[in-house]
Protein backbone atom coordinates (compact mmCIF):
# COMPACT_ATOMS: atom_id res chain seq x y z
CA UNK A 1 0.00 0.00 0.00
CA UNK A 2 1.28 3.44 -0.89
CA UNK A 3 1.42 6.15 1.74
CA UNK A 4 0.28 9.37 0.09
CA UNK A 5 1.50 12.79 1.12
CA UNK A 6 0.00 15.19 -1.38
CA UNK A 7 0.20 15.74 -5.10
CA UNK A 8 2.58 18.71 -4.89
CA UNK A 9 5.01 16.86 -2.62
CA UNK A 10 4.83 13.78 -4.86
CA UNK A 11 5.38 15.93 -7.97
CA UNK A 12 8.46 17.61 -6.48
CA UNK A 13 9.95 14.25 -5.45
CA UNK A 14 9.20 12.67 -8.84
CA UNK A 15 10.78 15.58 -10.71
CA UNK A 16 13.84 15.66 -8.45
CA UNK A 17 14.34 11.91 -8.94
CA UNK A 18 13.96 12.22 -12.72
CA UNK A 19 16.59 14.98 -12.80
CA UNK A 20 19.07 12.55 -11.23
CA UNK A 21 18.96 10.49 -14.43
CA UNK A 22 18.04 12.85 -17.25
CA UNK A 23 18.20 16.58 -18.02
CA UNK A 24 14.88 18.37 -17.85
CA UNK A 25 15.37 19.80 -21.35
CA UNK A 26 15.90 16.32 -22.85
CA UNK A 27 13.08 15.22 -25.18
CA UNK A 28 12.67 12.04 -23.12
CA UNK A 29 12.26 13.81 -19.76
CA UNK A 30 8.46 13.54 -19.64
CA UNK A 31 8.57 9.83 -20.45
CA UNK A 32 11.08 9.36 -17.64
CA UNK A 33 8.82 11.29 -15.27
CA UNK A 34 5.89 8.98 -16.07
CA UNK A 35 8.09 5.94 -15.47
CA UNK A 36 9.39 7.32 -12.17
CA UNK A 37 5.97 8.54 -11.02
CA UNK A 38 4.78 4.93 -10.99
CA UNK A 39 7.29 4.20 -8.24
CA UNK A 40 5.78 6.88 -6.01
CA UNK A 41 2.05 6.79 -6.82
CA UNK A 42 1.73 3.33 -8.36
CA UNK A 43 1.34 2.36 -12.01
CA UNK A 44 -2.04 4.05 -12.27
CA UNK A 45 -2.33 6.13 -15.42
CA UNK A 46 -5.04 8.27 -13.82
CA UNK A 47 -2.97 8.97 -10.71
CA UNK A 48 0.14 9.75 -12.75
CA UNK A 49 -1.75 12.09 -15.08
CA UNK A 50 -3.25 13.90 -12.08
CA UNK A 51 0.04 14.29 -10.19
CA UNK A 52 2.17 15.25 -13.20
CA UNK A 53 -0.39 17.30 -15.10
CA UNK A 54 0.45 15.35 -18.26
CA UNK A 55 -2.41 14.37 -20.55
CA UNK A 56 -4.18 11.10 -19.87
CA UNK A 57 -3.50 10.09 -23.49
CA UNK A 58 0.27 10.62 -23.14
CA UNK A 59 0.46 8.72 -19.85
CA UNK A 60 -1.72 5.91 -21.21
CA UNK A 61 0.51 5.43 -24.27
CA UNK A 62 3.56 5.05 -22.06
CA UNK A 63 1.65 2.91 -19.56
CA UNK A 64 0.54 0.51 -22.30
CA UNK A 65 4.16 -0.06 -23.37
CA UNK A 66 5.36 -0.55 -19.80
CA UNK A 67 2.52 -2.97 -19.04
CA UNK A 68 3.11 -4.95 -22.23
CA UNK A 69 6.77 -5.39 -21.30
CA UNK A 70 5.91 -6.38 -17.73
CA UNK A 71 7.50 -3.28 -16.19
CA UNK A 72 4.12 -2.20 -14.77
CA UNK A 73 2.11 -4.91 -13.05
CA UNK A 74 -1.02 -5.01 -10.95
CA UNK A 75 1.28 -5.15 -7.91
CA UNK A 76 3.48 -2.18 -8.82
CA UNK A 77 6.59 -1.75 -10.91
CA UNK A 78 9.15 -4.35 -11.92
CA UNK A 79 12.11 -2.13 -12.74
CA UNK A 80 15.63 -3.28 -12.05
CA UNK A 81 17.56 -1.08 -9.67
CA UNK A 82 18.48 2.27 -11.17
CA UNK A 83 21.48 3.89 -9.60
CA UNK A 84 24.47 5.93 -10.68
CA UNK A 85 26.64 2.96 -11.52
CA UNK A 86 27.26 2.11 -15.16
CA UNK A 87 24.85 -0.83 -14.97
CA UNK A 88 22.20 1.21 -13.13
CA UNK A 89 22.28 3.86 -15.85
CA UNK A 90 22.05 1.20 -18.56
CA UNK A 91 19.00 -0.28 -16.82
CA UNK A 92 17.35 3.13 -16.62
CA UNK A 93 17.98 3.84 -20.30
CA UNK A 94 16.67 0.39 -21.30
CA UNK A 95 13.45 0.94 -19.33
CA UNK A 96 13.15 4.44 -20.77
CA UNK A 97 13.50 2.90 -24.23
CA UNK A 98 10.46 0.75 -23.43
CA UNK A 99 8.51 3.80 -22.24
CA UNK A 100 9.38 5.60 -25.47
CA UNK A 101 8.48 2.65 -27.68
CA UNK A 102 11.92 1.95 -29.11
CA UNK A 103 12.49 -1.38 -27.38
CA UNK A 104 10.63 -4.12 -25.55
CA UNK A 105 11.57 -6.12 -22.45
CA UNK A 106 11.08 -9.81 -23.17
CA UNK A 107 10.31 -12.53 -20.61
CA UNK A 108 13.67 -14.10 -21.52
CA UNK A 109 16.59 -13.74 -19.10
CA UNK A 110 20.33 -14.06 -19.67
CA UNK A 111 22.72 -14.07 -16.74
CA UNK A 112 19.82 -13.12 -14.47
CA UNK A 113 18.91 -10.01 -16.50
CA UNK A 114 15.90 -9.54 -18.76
CA UNK A 115 16.60 -9.34 -22.48
CA UNK A 116 15.49 -6.19 -24.30
CA UNK A 117 14.75 -6.20 -28.03
CA UNK A 118 14.74 -3.23 -30.36
CA UNK A 119 11.48 -2.28 -32.05
CA UNK A 120 13.31 -0.15 -34.59
CA UNK A 121 13.92 -1.81 -37.92
CA UNK A 122 17.10 -0.88 -39.76
CA UNK A 123 16.67 0.91 -43.06
CA UNK A 124 18.24 -1.02 -45.93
Amino acid sequence: MLVKTNDLADWMLIKRTAREFIDEDNDSFESAVVMIAAIFVGPSEEQIARVTGYSQEFVSQIGARLKESGLWTTDGTDYYEWDHTKMGCIRFVADLGVAEGICFRTAEKRNGEYVYRSLIRPVN
